[in-house]
Order: structure tokens, then C-alpha cells, then sequence
């Protein structure tokens, strides 16, 4: 069965980069509390829908990028996860036959631009791959329906994020002039 859910999410981020030349490399941690849901009827079981929501993604990772004057671009890649849903319900009636709810774990990759303005507003777009990888996982059968339905995950998920950044410099000095 393939879910293709679309939304509109928002979050947040924090790093830390360095800069030598015109090469930036940091570490990023970012959340989207996203709500990415869809349901589709059985194709296997008359009379059912199956629904799965994935919310609250975490991503961890790295970025290397080049600067050119004002403007940086990257890639990214690290560690991803998000909460992920599943129920089937009867069609007809709406009652739930299963449940199943968890975190899942996988890994993500992406890229991005972003262009300061001023000393410390950065604003930016990134496209981010998200696999949550491949789990198989058993169904909650609720009363009176007696079947665990043994069920397989594959999230993939891509996500472009505009991104509006405030960059803190407590490092950083002016430039002295030489006497």
C-alpha cells in the first residue's frame, strides 16, 4: 500500500559552523512538527482503510559548504526520525479494527542556499531526503477484529524548508584598523 501525504510544516534549528576560506562546515540540529497524513482503501480487505501520520521529525547531522561573498552553498546529511502512525478502520462505519504507533529511525541527506543580510539574518531554502528505513511491525488488532496484521514501513519523505536563521557571533570581533 504507498501513502503519499502532503503538508505544510514548520520548526526550528540550531548549529554551529566554521568557516576557513571559503569553506563552511558545521553541525546542525533541526525539529519540523509536521503533519503528514493520508488514508487509502485496502485493495487486499473489502470495506477497510488504512491511514498512516507521520509527525515530529528530528534531523542531526553535518554540513559542508562554499561561501561566495554573502551566499553559501551546501549539502547536509545525518540522522533522522519521526513519529509514525498507523490505523485501518471499517469504511462503512469508521470503527477502528488496529493501531499501531512508534518512532522510527533512518537516515537523511539534502542541500541548500542561503544568503545573509546584514550582520546576523540569514535567509535560505533546503531540500532535505528523509528515509526512516524499512521495519515490519505488528498491528494492535482491537475487538472484535482478531487479526494482527503484520504491517511494513518505508517513509520516505522529501521536504523543502524555507529558512529564516539568526546567526549569533559571540566569537567573533570587528576588524581592528592597523596603526
Amino acid at each position: 500500500m504507498s501513502f503519499s501525504p502532503g503538508s505544510v510544516a514548520g520548526g526550528a534549528q540550531v548549529g554551529w559552523q566554521y568557516q576557513w576560506s571559503n569553506w563552511v562546515t558545521g553541525v546542525e540540529l533541526s525539529y519540523m512538527a509536521a503533519d503528514l497524513d493520508e488514508t487509502v482503501t485496502s485493495r487486499i480487505i473489502p470495506n477497510r482503510t488504512r491511514s498512516m501520520e507521520v509527525s515530529d521529525i528530528f534531523l542531526a547531522g553535518v554540513r559542508l559548504g562554499y561561501a561566495l561573498d554573502r551566499s553559501l552553498i551546501y549539502v547536509k546529511g545525518g540522522y533522522a526520525s519521526a513519529d509514525v502512525d498507523l490505523s485501518s478502520h471499517v469504511a462503512s462505519t469508521g470503527q477502528l479494527t488496529g493501531r499501531s504507533s512508534g518512532s522510527e529511525d533512518g537516515w537523511n541527506i539534502g542541500g541548500g542556499f542561503e544568503r545573509a543580510f546584514g550582520r546576523n539574518i540569514v535567509l535560505g531554502v533546503q531540500y532535505d531526503y528523509i528515509d526512516l528505513g524499512e521495519t515490519n511491525r505488528s498491528d494492535i488488532s482491537v475487538p472484535p477484529f482478531g487479526l494482527a496484521y503484520h504491517l511494513d514501513i518505508d517513509a520516505e519523505i522529501h521536504a523543502v524548508t524555507a529558512r529564516l536563521s539568526y546567526k549569533l557571533s559571540p566569537f567573533s570581533r570587528e576588524p581592528q584598523e592597523l596603526k
